[in-house]
């Protein structure tokens, strides 16, 4: 019994955010039931005087109303709006007959103040103010049909005139009291749902946002303390090979030059490494300020690519290392950081010489009508699906079980976010065990509005 009464007394049309408007629905299906239930014996009683005083108009007009609000509760045929109209008629339609048909013996006038009640409940002040116009209306048509002798077969002439005039007046008062401060109580607490819901909606946001903001800091957390322990290897293991190699040199403790030579050469390879590290850190560091410089003006593809190419052929390596064949092309020019760019392919470069230990690296371009596309590709580890997402991010370094690598893990995020601003994309293909493919795809104009190193002349193209 109590499911069932829940379930008929439930919201469909609505749901709680719908404030007032859930409410109202909830109200309306109470009534109905209600009304639909204690209204049985009402409905048999008043069956049962109509045909003992022989009535049957009023017979008539009881049932087409019970009919009806069964058919609201059982069928449930309309929109909440319509079902509402339909309601409040009800007990209009009731008290006009019942005044009309059965004079002061009828009670007509209750039924209007159940009219009002209704109307101030479900519609508010705008129904109110309608329930009391029809009242006046109604009340003022019998008021002068009572006085000029309109209504010469039906019981409203019972009263007179001035008697019509007095219960009606008292009637309207007392409508007036009990259903305007009923809307105006009903709409206080409408704005007041609305307003909760509101602060409610804006709470659950401030709730995300603060759990957002949580994760955020931690992930920062973790990344501050990958970084810390990154950075101590990174940063003491080259200083450590300095400092150890350079007394080593200063107090003499070689055999010969070409030792000496040797330890020189180990000394230059860490400070090279050891400010690589420190350049990373402070390019990273620029981004996130927002201080990272640009030079905008026009680029010569080829010849990036040659100098690339001059660069790596005298580095040492059992991989082979190719470049796209410029040698019957022409110049392609465009429009970015020359600089940025280099640094970006070498770090690429880098990245696939470090993660292949046998096969090829390969870096070649294409173009279409508005881009330049770079490719660098690999034959080395590969990446596995689980980390291409995560590839880009500060401080991320992509490891085997047993390998360690040296590097920072900013350079991909920094290439990133170099490429990004210079209005281009920077992507990765790659499968386990195969090789990679990180791709740069380039406008051949770029925006100048970029931060500017040299404002007199980094603009000019």
């Amino acid at each position: 019994m109590k499911s069932w009464v829940k379930n008929n007394l439930a919201a469909s049309e609505f749901q709680l955010d719908d404030g007032l408007n859930y409410w109202r629905e909830k109200i309306y299906k109470s009534i109905i039931l209600i009304v639909s239930i204690v209204g049985l014996p009402a409905y048999a009683f008043g069956m049962y005087m109509s045909i003992v005083h022989k009535v049957y108009s009023v017979a008539i007009i009881d049932t087409v109303v019970y009919a009806s609000l069964l058919y609201l509760w059982l069928k449930n045929p309309f929109k909440l709006r319509t079902k509402v109209h339909i309601l409040i008629c009800l007990p209009l339609i009731v008290g006009c007959s019942l005044i009309l048909i059965l004079g002061p013996k009828g009670a007509g006038f209750s039924y209007f103040i159940g009219f009002m009640i209704l109307t101030s409940i479900l519609m508010g002040i705008r129904g109110v103010i309608y329930g009391l116009s029809l009242h006046i209306c109604f009340t003022s048509i019998v008021a002068f049909g009572l006085y000029y002798g309109w209504f010469p077969n039906l019981g409203v002439n019972l009263y007179s005139t001035m008697d019509w005039l007095t219960i009606a007046i008292n009637s309207l008062v007392v409508c007036s009291i009990t259903s305007i401060p009923l809307s105006i109580l009903i709409k206080g607490l409408g704005d007041y749902i609305k307003k909760h819901n509101v602060l409610e909606k804006v709470l659950k946001e401030k709730i995300i946002q603060l759990n957002s903001a949580k994760n955020e800091a931690e992930k920062a957390n973790d990344l501050k303390t990958k970084f810390l322990a990154n950075m101590s290897h990174e940063v003491r293991t080259p200083l450590n090979v300095i400092m150890g190699f350079s007394e080593i040199v200063q107090n003499g403790m070689y055999n010969d030059k070409a030792e000496r030579n040797q330890f020189l050469r180990t000394i230059s390879i860490n400070g090279h490494y050891l400010l690589n590290v420190i350049e990373n850190i402070l390019d990273i560091s620029m981004i996130e300020s927002n201080q990272f410089k640009y030079s905008i003006h026009e680029v010569g593809v080829l010849s990036i690519i040659n100098e690339l190419k001059e660069v790596y052929q005298l580095k040492k390596t059992d991989l082979e290392i190719s470049f796209a064949n410029t040698s019957h092309k022409e110049e392609l020019l465009i429009t970015s950081d020359e600089t940025r760019l280099k640094q970006v392919l070498i770090n690429l470069i880098n990245n696939a010489i470090k993660y292949t230990e046998k096969g090829s690296v390969k870096v070649d371009y294409n173009t279409n009508a508005s881009h330049v596309i770079f490719r660098v590709s690999d034959t080395g580890v590969g990446i596995h699906p689980d980390n291409i997402e995560t590839i880009f991010e500060r401080f991320v370094k992509i490891e085997g079980e047993n390998t360690v690598k040296d590097g920072t893990g900013l350079g991909l995020a920094i290439s990133k976010s170099i490429i990004e601003t210079l209005g281009g994309e920077l992507a990765v293909s790659s499968e386990l065990s195969k090789g990679s493919v990180f791709t740069v795809t380039l406008p051949l104009q770029t925006a100048k509005t970029l931060p500017s190193s040299n404002s007199e002349n980094a603009l000019t193209a």
